[in-house]
């Protein structure tokens, strides 16, 4: 799979959302698991989309 092109720009906007999700995550007393951290980083390179993300996240709580 090759990772679809993204500006500097979008990346920095994801990193940004990121941060700020993982922060709020946190400050509820949730832990950041390495699958958690895995998948953000695919987000914030392009190799998946919000909605992949989002889905990929739902099923990690419901565990």
């Amino acid at each position: 799979m090759t990772a679809p092109e993204i500006t500097t720009k979008d990346g920095s906007e994801r990193q940004r959302f990121i941060l700020e999700v993982k922060a709020e995550f946190k400050s509820d007393g949730f832990e950041i698991t390495p699958r958690i951290e895995k998948l953000t980083q695919l987000y914030i390179s392009g190799q998946i989309d919000f909605e992949d993300l989002r889905k990929l996240l739902t099923i990690d709580t419901l565990h």
